[in-house]
């Protein structure tokens, strides 16, 4: 699983990153697998929380949070969560 999301994340970063003609309509497909397969890592419910970001020398190409930064006080994890 470990080895599939890292493959994952990394054709999302280099699709993300190459100019075409398709490009808004390759990195929404991309961003959408990328976030279908954390939603997965998530509901395993191996973390309570977690933030992934994805940039290049561009600046930011993906950024999501998941879960809970606190799980009391049901405070979602999110993008500017530390």
């Amino acid at each position: 699983m470990f080895k599939l999301i890292i493959a994952l994340l990394l054709s999302v970063a280099f699709g993300l990153a190459m100019p075409t003609m398709a490009q808004p309509a390759r990195r929404r497909a991309a961003q959408d697998a990328l976030t279908a397969e954390l939603e997965t890592l998530y509901n395993q419910g191996y973390f309570k929380g977690f933030g992934v970001a994805i940039v290049s020398q561009k600046g930011v190409l993906y950024q999501r949070g998941f879960g809970f930064a606190d799980a009391k006080a049901q405070q979602a994890y999110g993008v500017h969560t530390v």
